[in-house]
């Protein structure tokens, strides 16, 4: 256990941090903190890509102790992610998200298919 295999864990182990405090933590109205978080991460990437430090499985692995890290979570940089949302049930249902306006559709009370297929068919 030498000082690289050290040195590659303890920078996995600061991303994973910076990550969560990114995430969980920061608004994104602290610029110092959140333009400090991603030069961070960005240095440990590139770090990571010099070096090579990882082979195939270990990416795996990271890759998803990353993901579950922020599975829990809800979007802090983003405030408008219940739009996305929306947009997708949209697109779902009729194909195109700006067809109707959510006014339309809450007034109607109407199904959007049976709305839709009445007026294209």
């Amino acid at each position: 256990m030498g000082p690289k295999f050290i040195s590659k864990y303890l920078l996995i182990l600061v991303s994973i941090v910076w990550y969560m405090l990114l995430y969980y933590y920061i608004d994104r109205s602290e610029f110092l903190f959140l333009i400090s978080g991603v030069a961070i991460l960005g240095v440990i990437y590139f770090y990571w890509l010099k070096n090579s430090c990882f082979n195939v499985k270990e990416i795996v692995v990271i890759a998803i102790i990353f993901r579950l890290v922020l599975l829990f979570g809800t979007p802090n940089f983003s405030d408008d992610y219940y739009r996305f949302v929306w947009d997708g049930k949209m697109t779902n249902e009729i194909g195109n998200p700006y067809e109707f306006t959510p006014e339309e559709i809450v007034k109607n009370k109407r199904s959007l298919t049976g709305k839709y297929l009445k007026k294209h068919l």
